[in-house]
């Protein structure tokens, strides 16, 4: 099960910035590389579960929301392989940063020792009162 989603990326960075970004060896392209993104994905879940294999079992019963969002920026970073943009780098290092974080037991995912997701987790909400 993948921590994030080629449609989940699309929602979350623009159906253009994935044709570019997996096409950057070969602009001319108008679709998607479904290739180049698997090879992203690849790299990048290896990488987080070095992190997250430390804190959880492997693999996760299920994907917990923070790890999409931190999954997508891993991933991003992994497809911007010319030479990536400040924010695509600081991105990932934040979520290096906070898989460190992980790994060393200083947050949560939000899994019980089954791998099911925590009571209590819901939105936040504000409240103008």
């Amino acid at each position: 099960m993948p921590y994030v989603t080629l449609q989940q990326m699309i929602d979350r960075f623009g159906e253009q910035e994935m044709i570019e970004l997996t096409n950057l060896h070969s602009p001319d392209n108008t679709a998607i590389n479904i290739a180049a993104f698997n090879a992203a994905v690849l790299d990048a879940e290896s990488e987080m579960n070095s992190y997250i294999g430390i804190a959880a079992s492997l693999p996760l019963a299920s994907v917990p929301v923070v790890l999409n969002g931190k999954g997508a920026d891993v991933i991003r970073y992994y497809l911007d392989t010319i030479d990536p943009r400040a924010d695509v780098r600081q991105r990932y290092e934040d979520a290096i940063a906070w898989l460190k974080m992980l790994a060393n037991g200083q947050v949560s995912i939000g899994l019980d020792g089954a791998g099911d997701s925590v009571a209590g987790g819901g939105l936040l909400r504000a409240s103008t009162n």
